[in-house]
């Protein structure tokens, strides 16, 4: 019986190719079959304990399940039924639907380089990781004074 092969350590790149699985996941999800999947695309095995760990895996998976309970199945329709007026409107919506993942990926990059700047300058000023994510202060909105 061949021993499975560990997974290598989730660096960025393994991430965002565990996270585009769960872009385009369809039916049932659970932890097991999510690993079952990376599995077979990676040919590496993680553990849910593993996947969950990385937030943005977390965050990625229960965001996936929420849209997918959200949504109820519809039944399917033959490409022949559409109409062509129906077949434009999925065009369109492709097209607009590709430009908008185009601008948020751009979007994304800014933010990503944007946060390594500021991590850079935090830690020259000595400050951490823990510190940078303190919760923020309760807004105690009845301290207000009244305008007079």
């Amino acid at each position: 019986m061949r021993r499975k092969k560990r997974g290598r350590n989730l660096d960025d790149e393994m991430i965002e190719e565990i996270v585009q699985i769960l872009d385009g996941w369809q039916g049932k999800i659970t932890w097991a079959l999510f690993a079952e999947k990376i599995e077979k695309r990676t040919g590496r095995v993680y553990s849910r304990q593993t996947l969950s760990n990385h937030l943005r895996i977390q965050k990625a998976y229960q965001d996936r399940r929420n849209q997918l309970t959200r949504t109820r199945p519809r039944t399917e329709r033959s490409p022949e039924s559409f109409t062509p007026k129906e077949v434009q409107a999925l065009i369109d919506r492709n097209k607009n639907l590709t430009a908008e993942n185009e601008r948020l990926a751009a979007e994304n990059e800014r933010l990503l380089l944007q946060f390594i700047v500021w991590s850079t300058n935090a830690s020259i000023k000595g400050l951490d990781e823990a510190y940078l994510n303190r919760s923020l202060a309760e807004v105690d909105r009845d301290a207000t004074p009244e305008a007079s």
